[in-house]
């Protein structure tokens, strides 16, 4: 029984074990596995492997793949992150999204389902010969901000890996789960609860959300999210810096060759990272960098923090709109709990500190606690001997439309589920109708769920018929229409 982190830029797997939650080592004997999947002229390469040969196998390494997990190939969202990625990625038959390599000396092509599933095997045969075991059940956990398409295509890829999953669990109900399990001063059920307001900004995003804490209880209280706000942005910016610097100093222009830019951007992300703990004027050296150019340049925090301020605006929205969506005031919160390697930006931390009149508090291990909660729910799911209950109540993070119409605009559509309300859910909705066909498409505010007709219900001319669904949403965040059941009504 396992818990995973499938992040955009690592993964990480967790253990509940001996009465506590490990996180499981990989065969480089370390936490964090790449989420990278490569094609060679022989064989297949994941993770830490595939990582270490990216640059001499650039169009072939597939990495940065899970915001394109679920999207159709003429979503904006797609379009918007083909300017990211060095490999070459396609549409996929079915209309979503795919790559294509050449492996063993042929071209192929691999929808991102595929490539998530590769990669998830590779991480279930690896945990399974540290653990000496095989792995029956685990709990995987998905960003809040994923819509329904994107988690069934990661239920279809667990299930080409062959992996039973017992819970498709948000990152914030899971990171919630790893702060408050364990902990023994949590009010009862009969007292206020514990306010905590946690933020996750990572690699691809930022989440944040409002989680209220009783004894062996929790609850999401509301969640906001930008989901294309995270390091590798600031790294963007950064990276677009020293190539304008270069390009006035050295005459040459890194953006136009990949190779060299993703050098550039692990460059730019180490000096980010020091710049964390040092405010003075860093060096960024790189060796034989274009056409056997060695280049040099050097920031400091305050000069990053002024290119990157786009980038803290939309960190300080994102961050006001949850307090406000919360309806607390800052002294109804008790602490602040930053997760995430992005939140260890001193400006962010100031943000925070600024919004929530709290000092950040670091309880949780910034990079395992979503993999160490899916753990814990997994072992509750599965009831576990020693492992005690604990209630997870998560929310709707998006409200869901049935529409009939589009050009009658509010009058053509009904909320069938509404944003932050509790998951699992089901509810019954009625609906008048001529016609012995009811044709509707179920929307969320980014992406179509699906299109549905429920057709040769009994009707004559100038009688209504009263159509109920039977609508809900699983504790996976996945939308069911479980009934339909039609009423004729004859007004003589």
């Amino acid at each position: 029984m396992i818990g995973i982190d499938f992040g955009n830029q690592s993964c990480f797997v967790a253990v509940v074990k001996d009465g506590g939650v490990e996180t499981v080592d990989n065969d480089y004997s370390l936490r964090a596995t790449s989420s990278v999947v490569a094609f060679s002229a022989r064989n297949r390469i994941l993770g830490v492997a595939a990582a270490n040969q990216r640059m001499s196998n650039l169009t072939n390494t597939i990495s940065s793949f899970k915001p394109l997990l679920g999207w159709r190939w003429d979503d904006f969202f797609v379009q918007d992150e083909l300017n990211k990625l060095p490999y070459k990625v396609i549409p996929h038959h079915s209309g979503g999204v795919a790559v294509e390599v050449n492996y063993c000396g042929k071209d192929k092509s691999y929808s991102v389902e595929h490539v998530t599933a590769m990669l998830l095997t590779g991480l279930k045969e690896t945990t399974e010969v540290v653990l000496k075991g095989e792995i029956k059940n685990c709990v995987i956990a998905v960003p809040s901000y994923f819509t329904d398409p994107q988690r069934r295509a990661l239920q279809a890829a667990t299930k080409i890996a062959g992996m039973n999953v017992l819970q498709i669990l948000s990152e914030p109900a899971a990171v919630s789960l790893a702060y408050g399990y364990y902990r023994e001063d949590l009010p009862d059920e009969d007292e206020a609860p514990r306010n905590v307001v946690f933020v996750d900004c990572g690699h691809s995003s930022l989440q944040v959300w409002v989680c209220a804490f009783s004894e062996g209880n929790l609850k999401i209280l509301t969640s906001c999210s930008a989901p294309s706000l995270g390091g590798r942005d600031f790294d963007s910016l950064l990276g677009l810096h020293f190539c304008t610097e270069f390009q006035k100093k050295y005459n040459i222009r890194p953006e136009s060759n990949p190779r060299a830019y993703l050098r550039l951007l692990t460059e730019v992300e180490k000096v980010k990272k020091s710049m964390s703990s040092n405010s003075s004027v860093l060096p960024l050296n790189i060796e034989s960098f274009l056409d056997d150019m060695d280049v040099s340049g050097n920031i400091c925090r305050a000069e990053s923090e002024t290119i990157s301020q786009s980038l803290l605006n939309g960190v300080e929205t994102t961050l006001k709109n949850c307090l406000k969506d919360s309806k607390l005031q800052p002294k109804h919160i008790d602490s602040v709990e930053i997760v995430g390697g992005s939140t260890r930006i001193p400006a962010i931390k100031e943000l925070i500190s600024k919004i929530f009149k709290k000092s950040v508090s670091t309880t949780l291990n910034q990079d395992e606690s979503v993999a160490r909660g899916c753990a814990l729910q997994c072992a509750i799911l599965s009831k576990s001997r020693g492992i005690k209950s604990f209630k997870v109540q998560d929310i709707q993070y998006h409200s869901i439309r049935i529409v009939w119409d589009e050009s009658l605009q509010e009058d053509g559509w009904k909320e069938v589920l509404p944003l932050h309300g509790p998951i699992p859910y089901s509810d019954s909705v009625t609906f008048h109708k001529q016609g012995n066909t009811f044709k509707f498409k179920v929307k969320c505010p980014l992406a179509e769920i699906g299109d549905y007709s429920i057709d040769n219900f009994s009707y004559e001319l100038g009688d209504t018929t009263e159509l109920r669904l039977d609508v809900g949403m699983n504790a996976d965040g996945i939308f069911n229409l479980n009934e339909a059941t039609a009423f004729h009504n004859n007004p003589k």
